[in-house]
């Protein structure tokens, strides 16, 4: 069956057709015999030919501008969409490829803002997690970028979510010593964990860097262990005291 698009560019063909055919036999006349047929005959096959000429020309352009219009509303409508946004669906009366093409443009909206809210309700039980964990953490891309960070790790280096996200861990952590086991973590994708007494900064740190599993990257935690190592350094000078006493 023979969808409207191909319905219509088949009439404008038969049209076309008929036209070079017409002419094709009053040249064919005219060369055989000049004077075979009288001014009316030619005159009403001209006619035919010019009519043919006429509505086939009118079927085009009448074609492409009902075409046009209709590709043109598709595409204003794509390019108004903002995912997560209600949107009014395309409305199409055309039952042919275009308004196929209007239906699954609509269905691909509708699935765009499902995964959208799908994606955005994760995102926000992920950050209700993080935001739970007393410890830093860090969510590194395959380039050390941040993409996402908790609490914790804000207070623990004085940093902000807002600013830090979409710059590099060294870039936010200011400590090549901090970023040295994150690149070796990205690199051998192997868990790399330690220790790092940052007195500059009055920091004690137990660093864990873990590669991601289902993509490039690497998830960070840092344990603040300052106060447990100010007190294990008080434990052991009171101990050597009363040694030496």
């Amino acid at each position: 069956m023979f969808s409207s698009i191909r319905k219509s560019l088949l009439t404008i063909v038969v049209l076309l057709v008929l036209f070079n055919a017409l002419l094709y036999i009053l040249y064919i006349l005219l060369a055989i015999e000049p004077g075979a047929f009288t001014g009316t005959v030619f005159l009403h096959l001209s006619l035919i030919a010019v009519g043919s000429l006429a509505v086939s020309s009118l079927s085009i352009v009448f074609f492409t501008r009902s075409m046009t219009t209709s590709l043109k509303s598709i595409a204003g409508f794509i390019q108004d969409l903002v995912p997560g946004q209600p949107f009014n669906k395309l409305v199409s009366t055309r039952e042919d490829e275009i308004g196929e093409l209007a239906h699954e443009t609509n269905q691909l909206a509708e699935r765009t803002n499902e995964k959208f809210h799908q994606l955005s309700s994760e995102r926000n039980r992920l950050d209700l997690v993080l935001s739970r964990i007393e410890d830093g953490i860090f969510l590194l891309d395959g380039e050390g970028i941040i993409r996402n960070i908790n609490p914790s790790a804000e207070t623990i280096f004085g940093i902000n979510k807002t600013t830090s996200v979409g710059m590099s861990f060294i870039e936010a952590v200011r400590d090549y010593e901090l970023d040295k086991p994150v690149r070796k973590c990205l690199r051998t994708k192997k868990p790399q964990q330690e220790y790092l007494d940052l007195r500059h900064r009055g920091l004690y740190l137990g660093m864990i860097a873990t590669p991601l599993a289902t993509e490039p990257g690497c998830l960070v935690l840092i344990q603040d262990l300052s106060r447990l190592n100010k007190l294990e350094m008080i434990r052991k000078d009171f101990i050597a005291n009363v040694s030496h006493e």
